[in-house]
């Protein structure tokens, strides 16, 4: 049987300013899976959190 996943990114401003995370060597966009029963919207305001100095 196959399952289907729900992943997400997110395209992140500030001014002319956009989040990258480098993941493998890679530069992409954040985000991720959500949590059982959450709904995108809710995934979408509860993610990504820029970090300190963004």
């Amino acid at each position: 049987m196959k399952t289907n996943v729900i992943r997400c990114s997110a395209v992140v401003l500030r001014g002319s300013r956009v989040l990258l995370l480098e993941r493998r060597g890679d530069w992409v966009l954040p985000g991720g899976e959500p949590n059982p029963g959450e709904s995108l919207q809710s995934w979408r305001r509860g993610r990504p959190r820029p970090g300190r100095g963004w």
